[in-house]
């Protein structure tokens, strides 16, 4: 229950005038990703990271 109470956050949030809640993630921005069984977003923007390139050698 330790790790639970560190890491995550019930987050209450409206959309389309309507209040729902969900599971809040503390990620890098500041803000929170936030996932229930039937949502999945973020309250910050997402920060882009560089393309990975993959090299094949044969």
């Amino acid at each position: 229950m330790d790790i639970a109470d560190r890491y995550c956050r019930e987050v209450r949030y409206e959309l389309n005038g309507k209040v729902y809640y969900g599971i809040g993630f503390r990620n890098d921005l500041g803000g929170f990703e936030i996932r229930n069984p039937y949502f999945k977003a973020s309250s910050s923007l997402q920060r882009v990271l560089p393309p990975l390139i993959i090299v094949l050698m044969k």
